[in-house]
């Protein structure tokens, strides 16, 4: 298409601010653009009756980084991707500052609910990506826009060795130094560890107080319109997961984005899930218990022989 990308005013922003997010044509009015605006969207309990000041939750905090003028510039599309990719975030080689989150078209096929968890994980790439190459420690390969370590920026030898540092007492900048320069160390000698240091890294104790994971799961139980799902398939959530199953749901949908890290396995081990070798051989890390919740949410199914499954929304409406 040779329709310009649309420029539109983030309507969960102060006008005199001229907070800005770029709009693909390909993105326009998609479903994956409706729920985008909704997660954008302010909601009146959100303001505080007596300053008048918008409480932002994660989504909005970090959305609101981003202008297309000054501060760094963000665009949103869909295209084709590699198969199973449902999203990926970029950089531009020549361009600093300059991102964009590229969502598959079959992302527009599945639940509300993980079209959300998609958008919010991709879009924490990008507010990691905007600090580490404004640190100089990343830059982006010129033909994937993939981002890469800038090890003489790094400089890791001159970090002291010792057996322990405490990463509470670094600010962030040393902290992702610190923890960049660990992981390449262990890389080094360990071929196998995992090569998707964009998870690995970022799973760490980057938020404070709780993680990663654990503040994008949290967000996913406050956001997601759980009135709008069918009541048939609330009751099989709460019949297969308990009364705290808006915090399973969210909290399995998350993970589920992290499967190729040794945390995914942490997280395993702890909710006693099985761990498998992946049959698909892939490298990603494998439970069958862990697919089968995973289906029962997506699909309703509690076993593959089902074949009418109770499924949560799909639509934007």
């Amino acid at each position: 298409s040779t329709e310009p990308p649309l420029v539109v005013t983030a309507p969960l922003m102060d006008e005199a601010q001229d907070d800005k997010i770029i709009i693909d044509p390909s993105f326009k009015n998609s479903e994956l653009d409706c729920i985008f605006t909704k997660m954008r969207q302010i909601d009146s309990a959100q303001i505080d009756s007596v300053t008048q000041v918008a409480n932002l939750n994660l989504f909005q905090k970090i959305l609101k980084k981003f202008d297309g003028i000054s501060n760094p510039s963000l665009t949103f599309k869909i295209e084709a991707l590699d198969a199973g990719q449902w999203a990926i975030t970029k950089g531009d080689n020549q361009t600093t500052n300059n991102y964009s989150i590229t969502s598959s078209p079959s992302l527009s096929n599945v639940p509300n609910i993980f079209k959300e968890v998609v958008l919010s994980h991709e879009l924490v790439h990008v507010l990691m990506y905007n600090d580490l190459e404004n640190w100089g420690y990343i830059s982006f390969d010129s033909v994937t826009g993939n981002p890469v370590f800038n090890e003489d920026n790094l400089d890791c030898g001159s970090i002291p060795a010792q057996a322990f540092i405490n990463l509470n007492l670094l600010n962030e900048k040393q902290r992702f130094r610190y923890l960049f320069c660990s992981y390449l160390a262990a890389l080094s000698n360990n071929p196998n560890l995992s090569h998707d240091w964009t998870h690995v890294i970022f799973n760490t104790a980057f938020w404070n107080p709780n993680n990663y994971a654990e503040e994008l799961s949290e967000y996913i139980v406050n956001f997601h319109d759980w009135n709008s799902e069918p009541v048939a398939w609330k009751n099989k959530m709460e019949e297969v997961f308990g009364v705290d199953w808006k915090n399973k749901i969210s909290e399995i949908l998350v993970w589920n984005s992290l499967s190729d890290t040794d945390d995914f396995i942490s997280f395993l081990y702890n909710n006693n899930y099985t761990i498998q070798v992946n049959p698909n051989g892939n490298g990603y890390n494998y439970s069958t218990n862990f697919i089968q919740k995973l289906n029962i949410i997506l699909n309703g199914k509690y076993t593959y022989e089902e074949s009418q499954g109770i499924k949560p929304k799909n639509g934007c409406n």
